[in-house]
């Protein structure tokens, strides 16, 4: 099921056919806009599995904070975009792709950085990464649809709210450790013994923490450091006191998970690349001393794993989630004045 009348409510189950549709659409948007440098990302309900949804697929399209909304206006209209203004958003501008019987696509344009985008991706990555905020939402708008068919302004409404309350406490969860909250608690938790999964987006800032904040402070506390990056090297039995640390780490436990969430990448993993982490995992295994393990995920999947308190590769695990750094303000370097 695709498209939708005018002011229709009607609520389909999730389908892993509206990321296709997202996914053709962004290629057409990317080829056309070329020249801008954009940014493109599938929100709304059909971004989210398990919710269901009406079938029109939203867009968020991210410019930069200099260019005008209307620099992209003749370019939006060529691809059969309509535009329908703010409503009601001061920071974005709707565009609408299809017939009044036959809605397809909402596009929200917004500039990088904004109050919507930031929203959007918060609310998206939330409910991604937690099942009861799904069922949550999911029952809040069944009820809606029931109530409100006809009425797609009050349906909306009745989901503001609930909306507002997940972003404003997902944006909270997120952040950022100081560098003194961090190693604190990684210290206290290697001196109980406990082993340590750090969790992080990509580009979060993680290897740089270890290596010019966490290393040195282990180091200065008297303990011995030994670090390890990539699943070829070969890892020498360290001493017994020993902190080990493995940095781009990899894990199986999620997988599952990460292909339910992400079935554009199914297979998630290569079999060379799960090769690799089989050797990785066999070779992590081997080493009885206190670890610690440097581990990426996405966003939207850092709330799963970190929630996780058992891991098949290491069941004395705490898990503790690095938020994204600022940049230029990185984990051991000094503020520029």
């Amino acid at each position: 099921m695709f498209g939708l009348p005018r002011s229709v409510v009607r609520l389909a189950a999730h389908h892993t056919e509206w990321h296709t549709l997202f996914q053709d659409e962004k290629d057409r948007l990317v080829e056309k806009l070329k020249d801008f440098d954009i940014t493109i990302e599938h929100i709304g309900s059909t971004a989210i599995p398990f919710v269901p949804a009406k079938p029109i697929i939203d867009i968020a399209l991210a410019i930069d904070q200099e260019i005008e909304f209307s620099t992209l206006r003749n370019v939006l209209n060529d691809l059969g975009y309509e535009e329908r203004g703010p409503q009601g958003v001061d920071d974005r501008i709707l565009w609408i792709l299809g017939t009044e019987n036959d809605r397809k696509f909402y596009l929200h344009l917004t500039h990088k950085g904004s109050k919507t985008w930031n929203d959007c991706l918060a609310f998206r990555a939330a409910l991604r990464s937690t099942t009861s905020l799904r069922e949550e939402y999911a029952k809040l708008k069944k009820e809606l649809a029931v109530k409100y068919p006809e009425n797609r302004k009050s349906y909306t409404k009745g989901k503001h709210e609930f909306i507002e309350r997940v972003v404003h406490q997902y944006q909270s969860s997120q952040m950022q450790f100081s560098n003194e909250s961090v190693t604190n608690q990684i210290v206290s938790d290697l001196r109980r013994h406990q082993n340590i999964l750090l969790v992080g987006r990509r580009d979060a800032g993680k290897t740089h923490f270890v290596t010019h904040t966490l290393i040195p402070l282990l180091q200065k506390k008297g303990l011995d450091v030994r670090y390890f990056k990539d699943m070829d090297e070969e890892i020498q039995t360290p001493p017994e006191d020993a902190v080990v640390i493995f940095d781009e780490f990899e894990i199986l436990d999620d997988k599952e998970f990460l292909e339910r969430m992400h079935p554009e990448e199914q297979p998630y993993y290569s079999d060379s690349y799960l090769r690799k982490v089989h050797f990785w995992l066999q070779k992590a295994e081997n080493v009885p001393n206190r670890r610690i393990y440097v581990l990426s995920r996405n966003e939207e999947d850092i709330g799963n794993i970190a929630n996780r308190t058992l891991f098949d590769f290491d069941p004395n695990v705490m898990p503790i989630h690095i938020a994204p750094w600022k940049t230029g303000n990185l984990p051991g370097e000094k503020k520029s004045n």
